[in-house]
């Protein structure tokens, strides 16, 4: 394609048509004086005039004075006259006509011819070099042809020289048609390719005329325009927020040499077509010369793929005050662009922290705490302050969080290290996708570090769910490089107590720089990165430096004697779960409570570091940040020294979601009731993503975005099969397996001291929550010898099935004193019970032990019950494992008998141990005391093939 283009400073005129073509003024001096003209983006700012080439009209160039230089008359026929005036201004003139041209056919390449205009001879055109005002000098630009015509000869000249016009030449032809591609011009002017030829005039009065003009009908004016010309600030616009529908860019569009209508926009002269559904369009008038395109609404489809690039804006004549919307360029334009933007995925960081109750600063657990890092991520996020865990034990809480799914419906129940799963139980837990997984089936990359699920079974491990995975060892103290505080017997003695190892040494510290490598490397999809945090998980051992920051005395949280009075047995149960951990004792209480908030403290430190690292990551701007605790902890509230309890220091649990991208509740507590079973559908709702349908909750999200949203479901945590607490936002209920209940209206009882489900004035409270107890159970998943893992000091239920069922099942026949010996009717007669108070089962005393089990028992003088009531213990040794019972028995009670079973499920019992036949294959120990009682360990033999995963004792009179 041959391109001929003339460039000039300022434009004469142009004749404007489908067939176009420009000629260029470029200057002229005029008795030595150079006049000022303008640039050709400021045409018809007084400089010079358009005419069209469809009938008669008339332009002027005027000097900076405003006196006329030089008129173009347009004749209608493509032809147009210059009328070189200003006889009494000017003397000389000299000026550049240059021209402009493209066309893929060069035989169309712009022609055109001078010839004398009116009143002008023939003897106008002689003349020659040196000949000043006697006549015209010619000077080419470009490699073009001048053709002189006289008569029917024609002289040619060549190019790039300067020649006279000869004595009998009747015209003047100039040929811009080149023969071959080598002879493009080489001349240019502002660096542009031109040709053309320069005129000098020597005679003032000089009228020419250019004539036979020939149209070039594929021309195309590049770099400058003389015509009104519509200029728009953007070819297209763009979603404001990826995946959002809406559009916040705008399109300004100039006019230039034309003036807007002032109705421009009002009368409906604009039209835009072509718009995708959801959106309107909006036109604005600025000034004169300039009106806004903008959109409102939300487009109903918005994807990549739904982006369009055929959006038509077409302006009527009305729009312009030269009332012609065909002169002006751009006047209908249909190639503007809606670009939708897919959403880069979010990537998530889940922070999932270890027996961490409310004892942190954005909930105010405990005047002492302090959780800086925590608390900043509170401030910016959404805090849900009514959160409750699914199950109150590490490893059926985590596994309901992670595959999204209740203990009811996995049979996860308080279920700990799984090992040697049948079969058929690992194919059911394949039909749950764990929620690492379900991410990297969706493209993400998946990073997890130390403690995100608890101990799967060494059969479960799901290929898929993580490209890194590195736990940094396990031990009961959170380090990793200090053998001294590995787990071991007498471990109990390092309990509450700072640790001489470094920060580094620890696994939270190393779990948290391994978060900041993920966060400072490139990735190119998005990634779900998990960091576990060990502490505040007993022993409660920390660096130093977290103990430093707490001062004794440390608060004790509130408790109220005999506060168990009016719970139900079971409850009573779970109050005492810890048998090694003297805390009755009120200095190694208050030391707790020091090491338990210094380990939080340490905590807090981490999660600062990871934190920190996302700040300075290029992921801030588009990261989920959740926050949560599989379960709370009890520090002595309702008398318990554990986790596994169906109440508010057990369920409750931290738990943040911070969303950068923008969430109306950011920076707000939601009080609404919510369970941590909610995180795997809502974390798929914030991703775009639609999750496995049978995980159970519900997204979270409409609060995210509302968070005055009521919300009636309460928050369901179960513990053990058949035991559930329900909490709304002003109560809780506890139904226990064996239909015992417990009711608590935290409104006004936070601390769960008054129990009202046996007062008839709120039996309807009873009913309105027991409506959202599960109706399916699905039966519990077995597990092999492993059950407990005792370097996490997790016993799920151990008190419970210790001696729950020993007062369930004993047996009130035959009591009949024997001929000697004390005898169960002895101590019911000494302790002045008479009535139903001298029941076997009964207990006046309210100390939430029957009258058979204190017989039993036998507590020294002065001792306190509770503190003597049988314990289970595992152990773990190279090649055996032994869990065991024990229990205090009086040696001088032939009415009693005791009896310790084993079962698998709770629903079948075998006989291990009595105290009639008392086989030394199950004793592991006995000690006799000096108050006629003896101290006895029932463990299981060596070398069984099923250990069993419960143990009960029974006490019954024979």
């Amino acid at each position: 394609m041959k391109r001929n283009m003339v460039y000039a400073m300022f434009a004469l005129a142009a004749i404007t048509s489908s067939q176009a073509a420009v000629i260029f003024f470029d200057g002229f001096e005029t008795g030595g004086t150079t006049v000022v003209g303008r640039s050709p983006d400021q045409v018809n700012e007084g400089s010079a005039a358009w005419v069209t080439s469809g009938g008669a009209a008339t332009a002027a160039i005027v000097d900076v004075a405003g006196n006329k230089v030089m008129e173009v008359v347009n004749t209608g026929a493509d032809s147009f006259a210059l009328d070189i005036a200003g006889e009494a201004v000017f003397g000389q003139l000299t000026f550049d006509l240059r021209f402009t041209s493209q066309a893929t056919d060069t035989s169309k390449n712009a022609n055109f011819r001078v010839v004398p205009g009116a009143g002008a001879g023939l003897n106008d055109f002689k003349g020659g070099v040196g000949l000043g005002t006697a006549g015209l000098d010619l000077d080419t630009w470009g490699e073009v042809a001048i053709v002189f015509n006289a008569g029917t000869t024609a002289i040619t000249y060549g190019d790039s020289d300067q020649y006279s016009v000869p004595v009998d030449a009747l015209d003047i032809w100039v040929n811009g048609q080149l023969d071959t591609d080598d002879q493009l011009r080489t001349a240019n002017y502002g660096g542009i390719d031109c040709f053309g030829f320069k005129m000098f005039d020597g005679v003032v009065g000089m009228e020419f005329q250019v004539d036979d003009f020939e149209l070039n009908t594929e021309i195309t004016v590049g770099g400058v325009s003389v015509n009104p010309t519509l200029l728009y600030t953007a070819g297209g616009v763009s979603e404001a927020i990826a995946n959002d529908g809406t559009i916040s860019s705008t399109i300004a569009i100039t006019l230039s040499d034309d003036l807007f209508t002032a109705d421009v926009v009002s009368a409906g002269h604009v039209a835009v077509g072509n718009i995708p559904a959801g959106l309107t369009p909006v036109l604005s008038r600025d000034s004169d010369t300039q009106i806004t395109l903008s959109f409102t609404g939300n487009a109903t489809d918005h994807a990549s793929t739904e982006s369009i690039s055929n959006l038509m804006v077409t302006f009527a004549d009305g729009a312009f005050v030269g009332g012609d919307a065909g002169t002006v360029a751009g006047s209908t334009r249909g190639d503007l662009s809606i670009t939708f933007i897919d959403a880069t995925p979010p990537n998530i960081l889940m922070l999932c922290i270890d027996d961490m109750n409310d004892w942190v600063g954005f909930l105010g657990g405990h005047p002492q705490t302090k959780t800086p890092n925590m608390d900043a991520l509170a401030e910016k996020g959404v805090i849900f302050s009514n959160a409750h865990c699914p199950a109150p034990g590490c490893s059926p809480s985590r596994s309901a969080i992670m595959f999204g799914a209740e203990p009811t419906t996995t049979g996860l129940y308080p279920f700990y290290t799984l090992v040697n799963l049948d079969p058929a139980d690992l194919a059911t837990l394949d039909a749950f996708l764990p929620m690492p997984q379900f991410f990297r089936d969706n493209g993400y990359y998946t990073a997890g570090y130390t403690k995100i699920w608890h101990n799967p079974d060494k059969d479960y491990k799901p290929a898929e769910q993580w490209d890194v995975y590195t736990s940094y060892g396990d031990n009961s103290l959170n380090l990793v490089n200090d053998p001294r505080y590995y787990y071991s017997p007498d471990v109990s003695r390092l309990r509450a107590t700072p640790a001489t190892n470094p920060p580094t040494d620890f696994k939270d510290r190393k779990s948290a720089n391994a978060a900041v490598g993920i966060l400072q490397q490139t990735h190119d999809k998005p990634f779900f990165l998990s960091v576990g945090f060990i502490l505040p998980h007993t022993p409660f051992v920390t660096p130093v430096e977290n103990f430093d920051r707490f001062d004794f005395p440390i608060e004790a949280p509130p408790i109220l004697a005999g506060d168990l009075s009016d719970v139900p047995l079971v409850g009573r149960a779970n109050a005492q779960l810890y048998v090694d951990i003297p805390f009755k004792q009120d200095e190694a209480w208050e030391k707790s409570r020091r090491g338990y908030l210094a380990s939080i403290s340490f905590t807090d430190d981490n999660v600062g570091v990871v934190l920190d690292a996302l700040a300075a990551s290029p992921y801030a701007d588009n990261t989920i940040v959740v926050l949560w605790s599989d379960h709370g902890f009890h520090l002595g509230e309702k008398q318990s020294f554990s986790k596994f309890s169906l109440w508010e220091e057990a369920t409750r649990t931290p738990f943040i979601i911070y969303d950068p991208r923008g969430n109306a509740a950011n920076g707000q507590t939601i009080d609404e009731p919510v369970s941590l079973i909610n995180i795997y559908r809502t974390l798929a709702d914030l991703t775009g993503l639609t999750p496995p349908a049978y995980v159970d909750g519900i997204s979270l999200v409409p609060w995210l975005d509302d968070p005055s949203l009521p919300k009636a479901t309460p928050a369901l945590t179960t513990w053990g099969r058949g035991n559930y607490t329900l909490r709304s936002s002003d109560w809780r209920y506890i139904r226990y397996h064996d239909g015992s209940e417990e009711l608590y209206h935290n409104a006004v009882d936070p601390n769960e001291w008054t129990n009202l489900a046996d007062d008839p004035e709120f039996s309807a409270m009873k009913t309105q929550l027991a409506v959202y107890l599960p109706t399916n159970e699905a039966p519990q998943i077995e597990s092999g010898i492993d059950l407990y893992n005792v370097s996490d000091s997790d016993k799920p239920n151990n008190r419970v099935n210790a001696y729950l069922n020993e007062v369930d099942e004993y047996e009130t026949l035959g009591l009949q004193p024997p001929l000697n010996g004390y005898n169960f009717s002895d101590w019911v007669e000494t302790a002045g019970y008479m009535g139903d108070d001298a029941e076997p089962g009964a207990d006046p005393n309210t100390n939430g032990v029957p009258n058979i089990l204190e017989y039993a028992i036998k507590v020294p003088d002065g001792g306190d019950i509770r503190d003597y009531l049988p314990g289970l213990d595992f152990k773990q040794e190279e090649t055996t494992n032994h869990l065991s019972i024990s229990f205090r028995r009086r040696l001088d009670a032939p009415d009693l008998r005791y009896e310790v079973d084993g079962s698998k499920d709770l629903s079948e019992w075998e006989p291990l141990w009595n105290s009639d036949t008392p086989t030394n294959t199950y004793i592991l120990s006995t000690t006799n005391n000096l108050d006629g009682t003896q101290a006895i360990t029932i463990r299981h033999r060596d070398g069984m093939d099923e250990l069993k995963a419960y143990l009960r004792l029974r006490v019954s009179v024979p």
